[in-house]
């Protein structure tokens, strides 16, 4: 950057004012540090946003095969959510291979590289099985489609509220159009195994209650 010089013109002469000159270089520069610093401050805030936003592994328990799922979009706090079993073996694979301590994030991504790397592989999909429709599908429809399968399986909307951290109960009610009412028709089985709960649970039953003798008993819409 070449230096800022202040001229005056004296008898059709042009001279160089040397204390105007080192006056405005000193106002430039301190315009320049000022602007950098606004700039890594924003990018500083932008990070810690980021990072909030973000999932720590500390917020994935193995034992329970659960995950709690931080604040966003101004939801409530919401409780931990049960993972299959292949997606808990997942998780443990990725953190022993990373080495992630409790601190650290599981994914050190952000929102727009998730977005890209579901539409790679919702083309790729797409491609695969000849069907455009799939084009379509946001990486927001998930959530939906989550609300609606919870829905669906409690047959509650209040519980649901919770699990969706949903501020309003009417958030949760939207859901309710893309349902098929169950008619009042269940399909119930009961287990002393609990091998065989656990594959209830993943298949979409509900737990009710456990009998004198010991048996579980399950029940999910037809």
């Amino acid at each position: 950057m070449g230096e800022t010089h202040l001229h005056t013109r004296t008898n059709n002469h042009t001279t160089t004012n040397p204390r105007t000159s080192t006056n405005a270089r000193s106002i430039t520069k301190r315009r320049f540090i000022t602007q950098n610093r606004h700039h890594t401050t924003n990018r500083t805030q932008t990070n810690r946003n980021n990072r909030r936003k973000r999932t720590p592994s500390k917020q994935y328990t193995p034992n329970t095969k659960t995950i709690t799922a931080r604040i966003t979009k101004g939801c409530n706090p919401r409780p931990p959510l049960p993972i299959t079993e292949e997606l808990n073996t997942r998780l443990q694979d990725y953190i022993t291979k990373h080495n992630l301590r409790n601190d650290d994030l599981l994914f050190t991504g952000n929102s727009k590289n998730f977005g890209k790397a579901f539409r790679r592989l919702r083309n790729r999909l797409a491609k695969k099985l000849n069907d455009q429709t799939i084009h379509s599908i946001r990486l927001y429809d998930l959530r939906h489609y989550y609300c609606t399968k919870q829905l669906h399986k409690m047959q509650n909307t209040e519980m649901v509220r919770i699990v969706m951290g949903h501020k309003q109960l009417n958030t949760t009610q939207k859901y309710m159009h893309l349902l098929n009412i169950n008619n009042g028709e269940w399909i119930v089985e009961g287990t002393t195994d609990k091998k065989r709960a656990e594959q209830l649970l993943t298949a979409n039953f509900t737990y009710q209650l456990t009998t004198p003798d010991g048996t579980m008993l399950f029940r999910k819409p037809k």
